[in-house]
Parts: C-alpha cells; structure tokens; sequence
C-alpha cells in the first residue's frame, strides 16, 4: 500500500511543480507586457531630466514622479524574480524527473 502511495505521488508532484514552474513564468511576463502600457506615460517624463526643469517642478509633480518610478522599478524586479523562479523550478522539476 505504501509502495502505491508513493508511486502515486511522484507524477503528482512532477505535475504540480511544472504548472507552478509555468504559472510563474506567464505571470512574470505578463506583468512586463501589463506595464509596458506605460510608454506613453513615461513620455511626460522625458523633460523632468534637465537642470531647468528640475528646479521648477512642484512638490505634487515629484511626488508622482517618484511613485512612478518605485511602482515601475518594483514591477519590473517582481517580473524578474518571477521569470527567474519560474525557469529555475522548471530546470530542477526536469532535473529531478530525468535522474528517478
């Protein structure tokens, strides 16, 4: 009975590890793709790097600024770790199959 157990739960396992490996990978890349949206976005931001425009921005407009660029940067590491995480439980779920 336990020997059943046991061969049942190696495909399982298996299964379960590629659709998380999957899952990740698709999430990460659709997060990409989702702020990738924001090209347009960031073209108001294109004159915010000069010395002259620096000096006249409102406190509201660095705000903002600043928001946008933490959701950006923090979007963009999460899509990373995720398609990073994803490829890595896929390469040691593949691993692991082909050395049982």
């Amino acid at each position: 009975m336990k020997d059943q157990a046991v061969n049942l739960y190696r495909p399982i396992s298996f299964l379960i590890e590629i659709v998380f490996g999957l899952l990740l990978l698709v999430n990460g890349v659709l997060l990409i793709v989702n702020y990738s949206g924001l090209i347009p976005f960031q073209q108001k931001f294109l004159g915010f790097l000069s010395i002259d425009s620096l000096l006249k921005k409102s406190i509201d407009e660095w705000r903002v600024f600043i928001e946008f660029l933490h959701a950006f940067v923090a979007c963009h590491l999460s899509a990373v770790v995720m398609i990073c995480l994803g490829i890595v439980i896929l390469a040691a779920t593949i691993h692991t199959k082909k050395s049982l």
